[in-house]
């Protein structure tokens, strides 16, 4: 069973994850445009059992250029899957992260947020090795990759739809 995870943030990523093994990248065209065409193509030649995708709103502080932009894409990824017939569950960062046991106690928010998305990729990088989270160019892990990755797991995992190692089974249960 392939499970998708598709995190629709300012740069759109999407990861599949099939029993131990996982592949991702960002659905982008150039920079951080949005690529509907990528997407689509990717979406309808996988054989997806069930997609997970982030449920997200406007931000406090975002323009209102980028929060049309967002929500345009975020809107296109709900169309292609409801077109694809691809079952889908819409999950909030707050309960994914704190299921996969991704959450931090540091008071300001933005210190929060980017402790977060290191919890994320370094769970993708102990539980999926293999997996290239440093995009061509690049000297970080691409932290949108490694929370499509978590999105996918939690679909895996938290919501039945397929297996993840044993070891990951047993860490997801002690949290």
């Amino acid at each position: 069973m392939v499970i998708v995870g598709i995190d629709p943030g300012v740069s759109p990523a999407v990861a599949f994850v099939n029993g131990r093994k996982a592949t991702a990248g960002r659905i982008t065209q150039s920079g951080h445009v949005f690529s509907e065409a990528m997407l689509f193509d990717t979406l309808r030649s996988s054989p997806i059992t069930h997609a997970v995708v982030e449920l997200v709103g406007p931000m406090a502080g975002q323009g209102l250029a980028s929060t049309a932009h967002f929500m345009t894409a975020w809107g296109l990824i709900r169309g292609m899957l409801v077109g694809l017939e691809i079952p889908y569950t819409m999950v909030t960062p707050q309960v994914w992260k704190r299921d996969l046991g991704l959450t931090t106690e540091v008071e300001d928010p933005a210190d929060r947020k980017a402790a977060q998305k290191a919890a994320a990729v370094a769970f993708v990088q102990k539980w999926y090795p293999g997996l290239q989270l440093i995009r061509k160019g690049c000297r970080t892990p691409d932290h949108n990759i490694a929370e499509a990755v978590c999105l996918a797991v939690y679909g895996a995992y938290k919501l039945g739809y397929a297996e993840v190692s044993p070891a990951l089974q047993r860490y997801l249960r002690a949290l």
